[in-house]
């Protein structure tokens, strides 16, 4: 058991903030960092958590409904720390329901992004939940296959430019938060932002766990030129993801240079 758990019975809501991390973003190496003195847990419920994002999309659910869930579910599981990619799809109920949170964003190159995620739906089982919910993650219907996209295409994917567009989309929905609400981590820079996170969370520098940060290693050898051609990975995050990239990764304009970014 963390060392900061909540006694059952404490009044008010446990959480403190939210990892709003998009998926192969460094969230597992977030928790990481927390879970040795802290009640930080990765993904907790993502079933449910997918489930009511589900409900929310389809409108058969509404933001105070869902808010309300999201405040029993802490009363069940008193988390201090809630890290999970599917919270970016909770948002507005999350800020209902908890006025407090904060939130911390993490951003991964959106070049190394895209072979990573492609990467893990090429070689990695996926949960039946996190299978089921890809269309209203990645909204394949509003994104044509071009002929750069054959790859993909064989392989049962998406065009490229459905998985750029969530990369911006998370993005677009995060950083329209406070800034004072926000903590955004550059996934390649997480091993030096422990005195960062720790001021923004409000924690001792000495209770994150630095060893246990990196977690959920690159899932297998690959290089996504294997799927699609370099210009058109490097055509589709201009168009997609290029007012973010130049806001966040300055200089890094091309594959290349993101993959320096990890190998520095």
């Amino acid at each position: 058991m963390s060392a900061d758990r909540a006694v059952p019975g404490t009044a008010g809501p446990t959480v403190q903030a939210f990892g709003l991390g998009q998926a192969k973003s460094g969230t597992a190496s977030l928790v990481g960092l927390l879970a040795r003195d802290h009640r930080a847990e990765h993904e907790p419920e993502r079933e449910a958590v997918l489930h009511a994002a589900t409900v929310l999309a389809a409108g058969t659910a509404t933001v105070a409904a869902v808010a309300d869930w999201l405040r029993e579910r802490d009363r069940r599981l008193r988390l201090r720390f809630d890290i999970s990619f599917a919270n970016q799809f909770l948002l507005e109920p999350l800020l209902r329901a908890f006025p407090a949170a904060t939130f911390v964003v993490q951003v991964r190159d959106p070049y190394t992004w895209l072979e990573s995620v492609v990467c893990n739906l090429l070689h990695r089982p996926l949960p039946p939940e996190v299978r089921a919910f890809l269309p209203i993650w990645f909204r394949p219907e509003q994104y044509e296959f071009t002929r750069h996209d054959r790859g993909l295409q064989r392989r049962g994917l998406y065009p490229l430019a459905a998985f750029a567009a969530a990369w911006s989309r998370h993005l677009d929905a995060c950083l329209a938060l406070a800034p004072f609400r926000r903590l955004v981590l550059r996934t390649h820079e997480l091993d030096g932002s422990l005195a960062a996170v720790a001021t923004f969370l409000r924690l001792p520098v000495a209770s994150l766990d630095a060893a246990s940060g990196r977690l959920n290693p690159r899932a297998a050898p690959f290089a996504i030129e294997s799927v699609v051609p370099r210009q058109h990975l490097e055509d589709t995050v201009a168009a997609c993801c290029g007012a973010h990239r130049d806001a966040l990764f300055p200089g890094i304009g091309d594959l290349d240079r993101a993959r320096a970014l990890w190998t520095a």
